[in-house]
């Protein structure tokens, strides 16, 4: 149910809206050329303009002169305006039929993305409609075929997958009109080579923002990679530059501010340690390190004639401050201080800013360096 509050919100946003819109149809007016807003196909690198054409209902008509009248004016001034996408589907009734008769009848034919579906049980079956919509839409290798509403979708998915091998369609999805439909989607999508899928968001059914868009934007993430640089980044080589940048980037935003440079990949946490404790330690040197440690700092950090102190800790407060203090006066100094101050495993404690800020104060009073394990810093759900 969509409240009174959230019903001014949405108003006041049309509003909006059409107030920007007659501004854009003014500087149009002018002679402003808007640029074409496009986006990536992942699994390809394909740029496409983000609106296209979609065929329910407005081209399920009569093939009536004046119906095809208007329906050639509307794909006129959409591939006039840059648009290329024309999705239909053998559910959208003679839709499929009418783009057909006005593509046919224009003397040249402007670049098309043409887009259908599969709505049907069985593999022949689908083959059949498949080619029928092949011969209603005229198009000679559909650019997109997704299997609508998952119907019979793990059929009709195998027939797409080897249909794609075989060249006869560019692309493959699935596709959900139904909410109810998003708990299997998503088992499909983490499962599945898709290139495409569509489904269900709308004001009144977000659940979309945390079932589906952010598998949606893994997979995105995971095809641009291996489209764009498949070979470095799966690898042994020079650093992944757009990967440092992303470290970089998450830094600044902790608060610890670092060129993408500065940032060193290592294979993995241990190597990391590792590092820190030949950097940082001599053979009498000592550390301090946290009683419950990940074993793999004892063995980064310890070793013939050095020291491991451990601190206390436990399940209410995290991180025992006045033993680190006392710690930290004893002599001979320590070269290091390893710890795991969020979500510590397997405590599952964090400190708080306070704790932390004064666990800073203390290691430069006694200039020692932090080490800061953080495997978990980021998996939070909130806060």
């Amino acid at each position: 149910m969509i409240k009174r509050r959230h019903l001014l919100q949405i108003s006041a946003a049309l509003l909006a809206g059409q107030s920007l819109g007659l501004r854009a149809q003014s500087a149009a007016g002018e002679g402003a050329q808007l640029p074409l807003i496009q986006r990536l196909i992942p699994s390809s690198g394909e740029t496409l303009p983000v609106m296209g054409m979609g065929t329910s209902r407005t081209f399920d008509t009569a093939a009536d002169d004046e119906s095809l009248a208007n329906l050639t004016a509307v794909l006129q001034a959409f591939f006039a305006g840059g648009g290329s996408v024309i999705d239909s589907s053998p559910m959208y009734g003679n839709a499929e039929t009418r783009v057909g008769d006005v593509l046919r009848a224009m003397q040249e034919r402007p670049p098309l993305f043409a887009a259908t579906k599969v709505w049907t049980t069985g593999r022949q079956q689908g083959i059949a409609q498949m080619e029928e919509s092949a011969r209603r839409m005229d198009v000679q290798t559909f650019d997109l075929i997704a299997v609508h509403n998952l119907q019979d979708w793990q059929t009709q998915l195998d027939t797409l997958k080897a249909w794609k091998e075989e060249g006869k369609v560019r692309y493959i999805g699935i596709t959900t009109s139904h909410g109810r439909d998003h708990e299997a989607l998503v088992e499909i999508m983490r499962s599945q080579p898709l290139d495409f899928v569509q489904f269900s968001y709308n004001i009144e059914d977000r659940s979309a923002e945390t079932e589906l868009l952010p598998v949606a934007a893994w997979s995105e993430c995971c095809a641009r990679t291996l489209a764009e640089d498949g070979p470095l980044a799966l690898q042994y080589g020079p650093p992944y530059a757009p990967l440092q940048a992303a470290i970089a980037r998450i830094m600044a935003a902790r608060g610890a501010p670092v060129t993408a440079e500065q940032v060193f990949i290592t294979s993995g946490c241990q190597q990391g340690l590792h590092i820190a404790g030949r950097l940082l330690m001599d053979p009498d040197s000592g550390a301090l390190v946290d009683q419950f440690v990940f074993p793999g700092v004892r063995q980064a950090f310890g070793g013939p004639g050095r020291e491991l102190r451990e601190l206390p800790s436990d399940v209410e407060r995290g991180l025992d401050l006045a033993a680190v203090e006392r710690a930290l006066g004893r002599e001979p100094r320590p070269r290091a201080m390893v710890v795991v101050p969020a979500f510590h495993n397997p405590l599952g404690r964090s400190l708080d800013d306070a704790a932390c800020d004064r666990l800073v104060e203390l290691a430069r009073a006694a200039d020692v360096t932090i080490v800061e394990d953080d495997p978990y810093g980021l998996l939070r759900f909130e806060g």
